[in-house]
């Protein structure tokens, strides 16, 4: 019995003993036990998640004027309401800016989904890697609805890089005011014509307040220049282009320099002033965009006269094209939202808003849109002797602060073109 009751006694000791050591371990202070460095999981909400991953969210870059804009703005809405699970979101870039902050979005490697571009843009964002390759999108009868010289441009390297959207020609207009009261019947086909139409026009100009002048231009445009030039090469003579001009306008840089010094030249940007000052007579020639001719016209016919230019000279230099980025997340949803706005359809409606030339056949094939040359927009079917490389638009655009800075009475005409490039 002892032995059982000291048994019982050594039990109840250890059990003591392990609830005096034991009980500070596993119920001490607070501040003993140390806090989880981390953050609580969010909570994620799976319906919305599921949402968000059901819609496809384009990003869609553009320079275009308000008007046009708008319109794509609606067709783009349109889209979604048949294609729920694709949503564009447009942004509109000012244009002196879009091709700087394009091409670096694309180094950055954050460009958007889809581009417009320039035509003359496309060869050198393909050949740096910033594009994918359209090809898919032109099997069949969409091929052969698009205008050989509008496909053109978009050509490198065996692939297609760009789909077009419109194409918007610079064009050479004269004053049929000032052609006729000079009695002239024709236009100068080349410069030794133009200084004796200048001539005519001044010597029985007297009676004017002051002498109109001869050429205006834009320095920001050297399309512009290059389009003008063409003018005096004559139907059957070569396009005038960037590589040619310093070798065949000799001539004509250096009459043009003559009339800069004496004031004869009127340097604009703004295309309705030029519009205005040759239907009063103010103004001989100007370069202009055939869009801005088409909306009137009817009324223009008798005062303007739009010069046919040399076949080979491209029609595609002041065209757009829709490009996907290299990087898109979505390229079939990108070519679908692309398709859809340059369909047919779509272009007819915007050619009768805004009078750019569209890029399918088919439209032309349904509808009179030629009023002014009736052969113009055919020459979209013709390629040009005209090329262009990946290096093309930094030469243009060195060239053109040369321009520029000729117009400024910067440089002379030596000068210009001994820089050229």
């Amino acid at each position: 019995m002892l032995s059982r009751k000291r048994y019982y006694i050594m039990l109840l000791s250890l059990l003591m003993l392990f609830i005096v050591v034991g009980f500070p371990m596993t119920a001490g202070p607070v501040n003993r036990i140390a806090k989880w460095p981390g953050s609580e999981p969010e909570k994620v909400d799976q319906n919305d998640e599921s949402e968000k991953n059901d819609t496809k969210i384009i990003d869609v870059n553009v320079s275009l004027n308000e008007s046009e804009f708008a319109a794509l703005q609606r067709l783009s809405i349109d889209f979604t309401m048949k294609h729920p699970e694709i949503k564009a979101e447009l942004v509109n870039l000012p244009a002196a800016r879009t091709y700087e902050h394009l091409k670096q979005s694309a180094l950055l490697g954050e460009a958007p989904d889809i581009m417009l571009l320039n035509n003359s843009w496309v060869t050198e964002f393909a050949a740096s890697g910033f594009l994918k390759n359209v090809d898919s999108m032109f099997a069949g009868e969409t091929f052969s609805d698009v205008p050989a010289g509008l496909l053109q441009p978009l050509k490198w390297n065996g692939y297609l890089w760009g789909v077009p959207k419109d194409a918007d020609p610079l064009v050479t207009v004269w004053s049929a005011m000032l052609i006729k009261e000079a009695g002239g019947s024709s236009l100068p086909r080349n410069w030794g014509e133009f200084e004796s139409l200048v001539q005519a026009i001044g010597a029985i100009d007297s009676r004017r307040a002051a002498l109109p002048q001869w050429a205006a231009f834009n320095p920001d445009s050297l399309e512009q220049l290059l389009i003008w030039a063409s003018s005096f090469q004559g139907p059957d003579g070569d396009p005038v282009n960037m590589t040619s001009f310093p070798k065949k306008q000799r001539e004509l840089v250096h009459g043009l320099d003559a009339m800069r010094s004496k004031g004869m030249l009127m340097e604009s940007t703004d295309s309705t002033r030029l519009l205005d000052s040759l239907l009063k007579g103010n103004l001989l020639s100007a370069v202009l965009p055939l869009s801005q001719l088409y909306s009137n016209w009817p009324a223009y016919a008798g005062k303007l006269i739009v010069q046919n230019q040399n076949p080979d000279q491209p029609l595609w230099l002041n065209g757009r094209s829709f490009a996907l980025s290299a990087k898109t997340k979505w390229p079939d949803e990108a070519k679908a939202w692309v398709e859809y706005v340059t369909d047919p359809q779509k272009q007819q409606i915007a050619f009768k808003g805004f009078g750019k030339l569209p890029a399918r056949k088919s439209v032309y094939g349904v509808n009179g849109l030629d009023p002014i040359s009736p052969t113009l927009h055919k020459r979209l079917g013709l390629l040009s002797k005209v090329r262009m490389d990946a290096a093309w638009q930094q030469q243009y655009s060195q060239n053109g602060q040369l321009w520029s800075r000729w117009l400024n009475g910067e440089v002379n005409a030596d000068e210009l073109l001994g820089e050229w490039q």
